[in-house]
């Protein structure tokens, strides 16, 4: 097993620091790229080909002092968006060659002809050469993430040079309001990353846990949390588990609607905030969101997540 799905799976994260030493990404282009008009479903494209997928995002401003590691002096919270996007570009081998983020606050670019893209195991590692933008997404071509209407992915831009922004993405094909169930408990299952902040300031982590989400489509309600959250710390690689960044809430949305909002806290109830979301899929096979909760000082913890219906064995 590789050591980068290693951290993922069993330490379960990645540090900004470690991100900004990973290099590489596939390559094998040379053929026509074709662009895809509309995203349906992962298995529908068929490299080389483009790809705009619009989705939901969080994103927060930060200003820090200008060294690596310097202390956060101001961070907010810019709120909730619908209208950012996601595009990737994939060569004839199915490698992800370019990736690039639009939201209202956000606007970067990774490119594995410029060492920026890393993937492993369906784990796509975003890095410049400066270590200052990076971030991890989930590559669904890869047939290591069993996904097949959503994926997301989270960063931080201006890293070391006194600000900059963290955010985090949910992107696929939403269901229509009218084609989400009306009656039956079904179970999510999925990843959840993130991005924290200590109250002092004085770290900063990415983090990754794993989510369960009870939906009650009668009742038009999400029992939302996540487990075994696991941060590595990014100046002794050493992996840690975090039970206190593990969260929970209640997600709800309107009948005929596919749009879920609602409270989230941590374990311990030092960090709270909102998570908003939505289905992906036909008929709500799929789900993924975004969250940002904040505590005391500089303490905040954003990120964003997807989940598949469990399959009846």
């Amino acid at each position: 097993m590789s050591r980068i799905f290693l951290l993922l799976t069993v330490a379960c994260c990645l540090p900004l620091a470690l991100l900004s030493g990973c290099g590489g990404g596939g390559g094998g282009g040379g053929a026509a790229t074709t662009t895809l008009a509309s995203f349906v479903k992962w298995s529908s494209i068929t490299p080389p080909e483009t790809v705009t997928i619009e989705g939901i995002s969080q994103d927060a401003t930060f200003t820090t002092h200008t060294t690596p590691g310097g202390v956060v002096t101001e961070m907010v919270d810019e709120g909730f968006s619908t209208s950012s996007s996601a595009t990737l570009e994939y060569d004839s081998e199915g490698n992800l060659e370019r990736v690039t983020i639009a939201t209202p606050h956000t606007n970067a670019t990774w490119e594995s002809t410029s060492g920026d893209l890393y993937t492993d195991s369906g784990v796509v590692i975003m890095t410049d050469s400066a270590g200052a933008n990076v971030g991890i997404a989930f590559d669904p071509l890869d047939p290591a993430i069993n996904w097949e209407y959503q994926t997301f992915g989270v960063w931080e831009t201006g890293r070391g040079t006194g600000s900059g922004t963290t955010g985090a993405i949910t992107i696929g094909a939403p269901t229509t309001g009218s084609a989400i169930p009306v009656v039956g408990n079904t179970t999510f299952t999925g990843r959840a990353a993130g991005y924290y902040v200590d109250a002092p300031g004085t770290n900063d982590y990415l983090t990754a846990s794993a989510i369960t989400v009870n939906v009650d489509f009668a009742n038009q309600a999400l029992a939302f949390s996540s487990t075994g959250t696991r941060t590595l710390d990014p100046i002794s690689l050493t992996p840690s588990e975090a039970p206190t960044l593990d969260m929970s809430g209640t997600l709800i949305y309107a009948a005929g609607t596919n749009s879920f909002t609602g409270t989230v806290t941590t374990t311990d109830l030092s960090l709270s905030g909102s998570s908003t979301g939505q289905f992906y899929g036909p008929n709500a096979e799929e789900l993924g969101g975004v969250f940002f909760l904040v505590g005391d000082g500089a303490e905040t913890y954003g990120g964003a997540y997807g989940a598949a219906q469990e399959v009846a064995q």
